[in-house]
């Protein structure tokens, strides 16, 4: 590795696939050689994000990852045409969806949202050791 960050981007229709897809693509992208926490970890929020813009969007959505494996750091951002803010909320004792920010806000290092002239892009940041 020569020390370059690695970014790729993709486009996902919106379908019940695209998290499925996303997932795919993350772990090609991200590949053996990294600890399989910081993986299963970027393939779970990213799927959820993923998952949020195909609930709340009519459209499909983009995904943008930065990883830097030299210092265990990734980015995934996911962009959609949503003007809606987001609306993370507390899980209640039955509930058994809609949790995803609540899953990106305890396992990612840091993450937000920002607003875009077309829509919004969700984002997190995951550190490793």
């Amino acid at each position: 590795m020569n020390g370059v960050p690695t970014t790729l981007r993709f486009a996902l229709e919106r379908n019940a696939h695209a998290s499925r897809l996303a997932r795919r693509r993350l772990q090609e992208a991200l590949g053996d050689d990294v600890p399989i926490r910081f993986i299963r970890d970027t393939i779970l929020l990213t799927s959820e994000l993923v998952t949020n813009a195909m609930i709340h969007t009519t459209e499909g959505c983009e995904v943008c990852v930065v990883f830097d494996q030299c210092r265990s750091h990734i980015r995934v951002e996911v962009s959609d045409t949503s003007l809606e803010p987001l609306n993370p909320r507390a899980p209640g004792p039955t509930d058994v969806g809609g949790l995803g920010l609540q899953l990106v806000s305890e396992i990612a290092t840091t993450w937000g949202s920002t607003r875009q002239p077309s829509g919004k892009t969700v984002w997190f940041e995951i550190s490793g050791e």
